[in-house]
C-alpha cells in the first residue's frame, strides 16, 4: 500500500488521535519547597527521566559480546532559568537558596490542575552571572545556571488524567 493512500493516512491519523494531544513544553511548572512564590519566575528547567547510567560490555564465548544496562542514574543535573522582576525577586530568591538543598515538585500543568507531577530531592543551584546590556531594551533579565538533584521516579497522577 502506498504511503499516500487515504486508508493508510486515516489509520495513522486514528492512531495519533487515540494517543491524545502532544504535550507542550510550556505546560509545566516547578515549585521549590519554601519558595512557592518563585514558580511564576522560573522560565526553563529540565524534566527528569529515569534511565540506565550507561552500558556494561559483557563478553561471551567465541568472541561475541552483548550489552547489559548499568543501574539507574538518579543523580541528575539540568539547566534552570529564573526571570527577574524590577523589585529583585529572582535575585533575592537565588541569594536565599545559596548553599541550601531543597525538594521540588515539577508539574505537567500547574499545581492547581495537572496531568502528573514528579518529586526531585535535595536540589541545589549553581547559578551563572547574569548578562546585562544597554542594547537589550526588549529582553527580560534572566539568571541561568544548573540545578543538581536526585530523582527516584516518584510520580503522582493529577486531576487532568483520564
Amino acid at each position: 500500500m502506498p504511503l499516500n493512500s487515504a486508508d493508510f493516512l486515516k489509520a495513522q491519523y486514528l492512531v495519533n488521535k487515540a494517543l491524545g494531544n502532544r504535550s507542550l513544553a510550556s505546560d509545566a511548572r516547578i515549585v521549590i519547597s519554601g519558595f512557592e512564590h518563585l514558580t511564576v519566575l522560573i522560565k526553563d528547567f529540565t524534566w527528569p527521566v529515569l534511565s540506565p547510567a550507561g552500558e556494561v560490555e559483557v563478553w561471551l564465548p567465541g568472541g561475541q559480546k552483548t550489552w547489559q544496562a548499568q543501574v539507574l542514574e538518579t543523580a541528575m543535573q539540568g539547566q534552570i532559568t529564573i526571570t527577574e522582576t524590577v523589585l529583585g525577586h529572582g535575585y533575592d530568591a537565588i541569594h536565599r537558596l545559596n548553599g541550601r538543598n531543597v525538594d521540588c515538585t515539577l508539574f505537567e500543568g500547574s499545581p492547581e490542575a495537572f496531568y502528573r507531577s514528579v518529586k526531585i530531592r535535595d536540589a541545589f543551584l549553581k547559578m551563572d552571572p547574569a548578562e546585562r546590556s544597554f542594547e537589550s531594551r526588549s529582553q527580560v533579565t534572566q539568571y541561568t545556571g544548573t540545578m543538581f538533584y536526585n530523582f527516584f521516579g516518584e510520580t503522582v497522577l493529577g486531576s487532568l488524567v483520564g
